[in-house]
């Protein structure tokens, strides 16, 4: 069986950081300036190197920001390989979270690629990520809610350079509505599995939790089609 616990927190990751991007609404667009600053926040808040292609936000009907290949390098130790690569990312609110508490619409996001890695002596390169993402929300409970999460065309890659084993998952499908911190939301889940010669098509149904306080990432009660 595929071990979820790494494809749960780079999604969960990939969300924050998505969630995250609201604040270049300020930035301005179509500038290599504004793509610099987007670029460098983005480096600050996850600790690691990070470019954006493009930025484009808008105002209309609602506040909106669109991202083109955004890509976060990997840690020290884990190579030249990128960490997280999303080819398109838009990130849609409500006129009222510019002022209040960080609600989000809908967080689109496609051709994305995670690479989680461990090394030799069992450390990951995603722990790292996902702590500095947590420390986005400031003190106190995450208070932040995402009213649909919709994922298409994605990828993830995993390698233990312990074993020397790896997979792949392929065209990863992802939908998720009312997701919210320490909270069960509704979770559908389509993806290939490659390993080796072999590809496996799979969809899974069940309810996402994440709660960022606690560090707990999970996929409960999953329906398993194959």
């Amino acid at each position: 069986m595929l071990p979820t616990k790494p494809l749960v927190r780079i999604l969960a990751a990939i969300a924050i950081l998505a969630l995250a991007a609201v604040a270049v609404l300020w930035l301005g667009a179509r500038t290599a300036f504004a793509r610099r600053a987007a670029g460098d926040w983005i480096a600050g808040a996850t600790g690691l190197p990070a470019t954006i292609g493009s930025l484009r936000i808008g105002f209309l009907p609602r506040p909106f920001v669109d991202v083109a290949q955004l890509a976060i390098a990997q840690p020290p130790r884990f190579g030249d390989s990128r960490l997280l690569e999303a080819g398109e990312l838009r990130v849609t609110v409500p006129w009222g979270s510019l002022f209040g508490a960080p609600v989000v619409d809908t967080i689109a996001i496609g051709d994305a690629v995670a690479r989680p890695m461990l090394a030799a002596d069992g450390a990951d390169n995603w722990s790292g990520l996902i702590s500095r993402l947590a420390e986005l929300g400031g003190e106190g409970e995450a208070a932040w809610s995402i009213g649909k999460l919709e994922f298409e065309r994605g990828a993830l890659e995993f390698h233990d350079l312990a074993t020397g084993s790896q997979w792949r998952l392929t065209a990863i499908t992802i939908a998720a509505e009312n997701i919210a911190p320490a909270a069960e939301f509704p979770l559908e889940l389509r993806m290939a599995a490659v390993a080796g010669p072999n590809t496996f098509h799979f969809s899974l149904n069940g309810r996402g939790f994440v709660n960022p306080d606690a560090g707990h990432y999970a996929a409960n009660g999953l329906s398993f089609r194959g």
